[in-house]
């Protein structure tokens, strides 16, 4: 397959490691997220700590340390490739790309709010994902969830979804790609412990979700470089993060 420019492919034995690290990630982020505070629940008892098992705040710090721990051994050599690749652009081009980088931004956070809208009028379904930003939020943890959504978060994302799952699968079907990668970020949304209680009612926002993945998808397509999505993620969740402060304040 023939890229546009900037970003040389990989041989395929490397592909596959790719495909098979890229799974190992994804594993990390959906396991960790259901079992991180029964884990910690049972470490802290070993050593006879006192845990609070409701501190969200600490139990996604320690989740997203590992999963950033587990992207910079993984794919840290991509992002130094893309930081080279990028002068290359000129900066005409790389303030066109900006722009409508983030038009597609501001179109896919639109449907993925008309979504989330319908999912709770219809539904009354409540994002998972917003309401443990809230608690995070609410119990103190303003700061530590503002890092973690705007720098962490989108670093770990954009590694494991557009570049690791989507280039990976790009090569074979482009079709594909979108779709996989996009409910695969779908999915990494909306899993949450409650459903270990049958409660699958969040999958109802997986469209919302996979569209914003999708978006970040197509800027990744065109630019090739992550660091165009990966600024309009870190712009979306800061975006969410001062709405949610200053309904909070």
């Amino acid at each position: 397959m023939e890229r546009k420019e900037g970003i040389v492919l990989f041989h395929e034995s490397r592909q596959q490691r790719i495909g098979v690290y890229t799974g190992i990630l994804f594993a990390a982020t959906w396991c960790s997220l259901a079992f991180a505070r029964r884990f910690l629940v049972w470490l802290t008892s070993l050593c006879h700590i006192a845990y609070d098992d409701g501190n969200t705040a600490l139990t996604n710090a320690l989740v997203y340390a590992l999963l950033f721990l587990l992207t910079v051994c993984t794919f840290g050599g991509v992002w130094r490739e893309s930081r080279r690749n990028l002068p290359a652009d000129g900066a005409k081009r790389i303030v066109k790309k900006l722009g409508w980088s983030l038009l597609i931004l501001v179109a896919v956070t639109f449907a993925s709010g008309l979504l989330n809208i319908a999912a709770e009028s219809f539904f009354a379904v409540e994002s998972a994902n917003d309401a443990r930003a809230e608690t995070v939020m609410t119990s103190g943890g303003l700061v530590l969830w503002a890092i973690l959504s705007v720098v962490v978060g989108p670093f770990v994302e954009e590694t494991l979804y557009r570049y690791g799952i989507f280039r990976f699968f790009y090569d074979k079907s482009p079709t594909a790609a979108y779709l996989i990668s996009s409910i695969l970020f779908g999915l990494g949304h909306v899993l949450n412990p409650e459903m270990m209680h049958g409660n699958f009612s969040q999958f109802i926002l997986l469209p919302a979700y996979a569209i914003m993945g999708t978006g970040l998808a197509w800027i990744y397509d065109r630019t090739n470089n992550l660091h165009y999505p990966l600024l309009m993620h870190a712009l979306r969740n800061l975006a969410g993060v001062i709405i949610q402060l200053i309904y909070f304040t």
